[in-house]
């Protein structure tokens, strides 16, 4: 199974720098590769194994969603964020914090592809919460702020709190 979360993880990486049928096949494999994985690390038995190739396999259905038009992108991104939340289930900000946070970036950044500002800025929020210096999460939330939800002065303070803490 570790074998399986590896290639996963391999195609992973080889489809995000890839462009067009290339990545999606990639994404393909890699996907079928961490369900594999899945057949054997369960919650029950060994629950950390299993929540990390949950948030594996999260990551690489939004890689794939994003890259993926119509209802098939669709589902893949629904599956994202239910591959995320189920890590979230393990990887707890109380025990795991660590993961917790990678796993909530993971799911931020599926509800973007969603279209779901509210949900990812919560995501996001909540990795601030544990890591307030966080500069991409920092920056993720501004942009979403200035781009997508257009609340300018919030953005604004947003990014203006920030050089005050770090120059």
């Amino acid at each position: 199974a570790e074998v399986q979360n590896q290639i996963g993880l391999a195609q992973l990486g080889m489809g995000v720098r890839a462009d067009g049928e290339k990545s999606r096949r990639l994404f393909a494999v890699a996907v079928g590769s961490f369900h594999q994985a899945l057949q054997v690390f369960t919650r029950e038995q060994q629950p950390q194994y299993w929540a990390t190739v949950q948030n594996n396999l999260g990551h690489a259905l939004a890689e794939q969603g994003k890259r993926t038009t119509g209802e098939e992108g669709n589902r893949f991104l629904k599956e994202a964020v239910e591959a995320c939340r189920q890590a979230l289930q393990v990887f707890t900000r109380e025990q795991l914090p660590q993961y917790w946070a990678v796993t909530q970036s993971n799911l931020a950044e599926a509800y973007v592809a969603r279209k779901e500002w509210k949900e990812a800025m919560e995501c996001y929020s909540n990795i601030l919460g544990l890591y307030p210096s966080h500069k991409e999460t920092q920056e993720n939330i501004s942009s979403l702020y200035q781009n997508k939800l257009f609340d300018f002065s919030k953005a604004f303070d947003l990014d203006s709190s920030w050089v005050d803490e770090h120059w």
